[in-house]
């Protein structure tokens, strides 16, 4: 399964964007959201610049460390994705999936054989995902759990940054 587009455009533009902060040596969580159409754009980030986004980098990485190779990408063809790129140690790995952006808005379910985005008629949401193989049921408990601490601290982060207005000049 993958993306039928624009593999090299978009290969490109990881690299890029993964070595912004790889460069220097940081270590990093970065969440982008891949478009068929486009190269894609940064939903979310954080780096080790902070105490609390180091232990949320170094146990963002353990979890996804758990995640069998093969259960990584969950993506639909032609369909638009998150990626999360998790740095840490100078290691990097990559989990990809599409259930943030449809499932809840469009009354459609994600599910681990990749076939599509099923509507959920009369089915409740948690009943679906509890029917899933355990590994994919630990794949999404994973990404929500990366994908939510790290859009918290980046928007805790911008709370907390003294406005440029108020900086004495």
């Amino acid at each position: 399964m993958g993306l039928s587009c624009c593999p090299i455009t978009i290969a490109t533009f990881v690299v890029l964007l993964t070595s912004a902060f790889a460069d220097d040596g940081r270590d990093f969580i970065t969440i982008t959201q891949m478009d068929p159409d486009s190269e894609g754009r940064i939903i979310s980030q954080i780096d080790d610049s902070s105490p609390e986004n180091k232990a949320i980098i170094s146990k963002s990485f353990s979890e996804a460390e758990k995640i069998n190779v093969d259960e990584r990408v969950h993506v639909g063809r032609n369909a638009s994705y998150l990626q999360i790129d998790v740095k840490h140690e100078n290691n990097t790995i990559t989990i990809t999936s599409l259930h943030p952006l449809y499932e809840g808005k469009l009354h459609v379910i994600a599910t681990a054989d990749g076939s599509g985005l099923p509507t959920l008629g009369d089915r409740k949401m948690e009943d679906v995902i509890k029917a899933q193989p355990q590994s994919y049921q630990e794949f999404r408990r994973i990404f929500d759990s990366i994908y939510s601490n790290t859009t918290t601290a980046a928007k805790n982060a911008a709370a907390n940054k003294p406005s440029e207005k108020w900086l004495p000049g």
